[in-house]
């Protein structure tokens, strides 16, 4: 497939977005007037996540019209994600106690917990009573979206050339189908159970339909011009500053509520992905290295930051901890793409290669 720099551009963008938002969340950052947090719609880097992935999975198919084999699919998409997956829940877990810090022992690791992660299973909502497995052992908390997203790896081999002979048709789908189950969520559960239920992987349809569609139109050819680059620009941070509040769980909880953000969220993101894609911005060397280490920045940042303020007593400042954690997790995210996930898919690739040869 051609590669295409803007969209691994976007993707450093994001990852820095959800650095900065967890610094906020970790040290209570600045403020914008009114009391509305600067960076508290950050979070939403989570959708702009999965409308990416959906966008590179379906782009092979939107040009060629075939999916292809799926055993190779899935080797791929193993090799991309478990081995750095697996290294940081195994970091998690050796660091545990100077990156809980002083709540260590009131909440300690469980062995359920660690099959949940094992097996991608581990989201916010707890399906089963009996349990209640700290998301990424609460030293990593944003692990709980890789469920999310293993969950859409394998429903799209099923839906993708379905959804490409009808694209738009699928699309509304999609988006009325994330509408009606935020709407029943809302009316039948209150509280923490209706924040963890409206993270459900079924929520996020239409995240991930907005970057199929997208996927399909690029593939058609669709030109972008520079008001659709601004236009998509403005319409993205308008979705970032509508979901914002005072608090993180405040913001994140209004978002999850809130049925037009459930159609304006994925609209956004999905015109920031294409766009994107012409868009000197997105497509220029920094920010596609730091898409390439991107993925390693979102695994490990958050521990990274734990480490600073719990184990090293750096002070709860956002001015300190943000351009400190940076620092780390741009390292952190070097050394996983370096040492992990390159040589993962490099190896993925040769074994292909010597199969198709055979």
């Amino acid at each position: 497939m051609r590669f295409v720099g803007g969209l691994e551009g976007l993707r450093g963008y994001a990852a820095l977005l959800m650095v900065v938002y967890h610094a906020w969340v970790l040290t209570g950052g600045p403020l914008l007037g009114g009391g509305r947090a600067v960076l508290s719609g950050g979070f939403l880097a989570v959708d702009l996540f999965f409308v990416l992935s959906a966008f590179v999975l379906t782009l092979p198919a939107a040009r060629t019209g075939s999916f292809g084999s799926w055993r190779d699919y899935a080797l791929r998409r193993a090799a991309r994600i478990v081995p750095a997956y697996y290294a940081a829940l195994a970091i998690a877990l050796v660091l545990f106690h100077p990156l809980a810090g002083p709540a260590a022992d009131r909440r300690p690791p469980t062995a359920d917990a660690v099959l949940a992660h094992l097996s991608f299973l581990q989201v916010e909502a707890r399906l089963l009573p009996s349990y209640d497995g700290a998301l990424g052992f609460r030293v990593d908390p944003p692990l709980w979206t890789m469920s999310v997203e293993v969950a859409f790896y394998a429903v799209l081999p099923l839906v993708i050339l379905g959804f490409l002979r009808r694209p738009v048709l699928w699309l509304l789908i999609a988006v009325a189908a994330t509408v009606a189950l935020r709407g029943l969520v809302l009316g039948l559960a209150h509280g923490s159970t209706e924040d963890r239920l409206l993270s459900l992987p079924p929520m996020y349809a239409a995240d991930f339909a907005a970057g199929m569609a997208g996927a399909w139109l690029y593939a058609r050819g669709v030109t972008i011009r520079g008001w659709m680059i601004a236009g998509a620009v403005l319409a993205a941070l308008a979705v970032l500053w509508a979901s914002g509040a005072p608090t993180a769980d405040a913001a994140r909880l209004g978002a999850r509520q809130s049925l037009w953000l459930a159609v304006a969220t994925p609209a956004a993101f999905g015109a920031l992905v294409l766009t994107a894609t012409g868009a000197r911005w997105a497509d220029n060397p920094v920010a596609r290295w730091f898409g390439k280490v991107s993925f390693g920045v979102f695994l490990f940042h958050f521990m990274v930051m734990l480490l600073l303020v719990n184990a090293l007593g750096v002070e709860r400042d956002f001015a300190i901890v943000l351009p400190l954690g940076l620092a780390g997790s741009v390292a952190a995210g070097y050394a996983s793409w370096r040492l992990i996930e390159e040589p993962a898919r490099r190896r993925v690739r040769q074994a292909q290669l010597t199969y198709a040869a055979r």
